[in-house]
């Protein structure tokens, strides 16, 4: 077998392998922006949140179009407020 035939298989492979990834990489987007819409609907006015990857208790002030204005006081009492999107929060519950 030749040179060439080789390269034209590697190529071939490496091209399937892209399509592959390419669609399910497209399907993880779609499934993500859909799981934001679901998040999103979750918090309310006035529920406390913290950011998936850890900070303070912050307080739900407003949603909208997927983005959540919080406010929370830090180790200083100073105001804070900042939006973020809906998929970054988790909710705590309530005890």
């Amino acid at each position: 077998m030749s040179a060439s035939f080789h390269t034209s298989i590697v190529a071939a492979v490496f091209a399937v392998s892209l399509l592959t990834s390419s669609s399910a990489f497209s399907s993880s987007i779609v499934s993500g922006m859909s799981a934001e819409a679901s998040t999103t609907e979750q918090f309310n006015r006035g529920d406390l949140v913290r950011l998936r990857s850890g900070g303070p208790l912050m307080t739900v002030g407003s949603i909208k179009d997927g983005e959540v204005d919080c406010f929370w006081s830090d180790a200083t009492d100073q105001a804070n407020d900042a939006k973020f999107p809906a998929y970054v929060l988790q909710k705590i519950s309530s005890r």
